[in-house]
């Protein structure tokens, strides 16, 4: 039998490309949490057109913690694992794909507290190969730090990161978009928090 997985997006004002992301995960996964930190531009219209039962979308207020809202994502998720991708991203592996690797993963268990890193092609041709994306949903698992977070097990122990062939393509660091939603700004004030409250960081 597959394991179960979550998609688990965190949005705001993504209407240009919300639909192509949904539409290449609709198929895949048995259930897509939706978080929303206060989309103003139809963002939530399309997501509400797709008329897909496997989504549920909750409005959370904007924090300046992306933490807040990938843990508040965790704690609605209901499936054996949960897989997060931005909303400027689309799967390029196909459903059968997915569950292969994730099948794989269940089978092998984990002994230590591990975090599976999907491929992700930017579109300037540059790949990551180390960040995680997909957990096991049992409880222990938690994200820290206002941007950049990180995953952190319960038990403090070190998170090891594994290379899974599921590719992501990602088109959100093009300089038009990185300008449109101000990101720079947003990150270098994230970053200034992040020191502020910890500052041997």
């Amino acid at each position: 039998m597959d394991v179960t997985i979550t998609a688990a997006l965190i949005i705001k004002n993504e209407c240009r490309c919300i639909r192509r992301c949904l539409d290449r995960i609709c198929n895949i996964f048995e259930e897509i949490i939706i978080v929303d930190t206060g989309s103003s531009d139809g963002t939530l219209d399309i997501v509400n057109e797709c008329s897909n039962n496997k989504i549920i979308t909750f409005q959370i207020p904007w924090v300046d913690d992306f933490s807040y809202a990938r843990n508040f994502a965790i704690s609605k998720s209901n499936s054996k694992y949960i897989f997060f991708i931005d909303a400027d991203e689309y799967l390029e592996t196909d459903r059968e794909g997915v569950i292969r690797e994730i099948n794989e993963i269940d089978s092998r268990g984990a002994k230590t507290p591990t975090v599976y890193c999907p491929v992700i092609k930017n579109h300037d041709g540059n790949t990551s190969k180390g960040i995680g994306r997909i957990f096991r949903n049992d409880g222990e698992y938690f994200y820290a730090g206002f941007v950049h977070e990180e995953i952190r097990h319960k038990s403090n122990v070190s998170v090891t990161g594994c290379e899974v062939n599921v590719i992501l393509l990602h088109d959100g660091y093009k300089d038009e978009f990185i300008i449109d939603k101000n990101k720079a700004e947003r990150n270098n004030f994230l970053n200034k928090k992040i020191l502020k409250k910890s500052p041997a960081t």
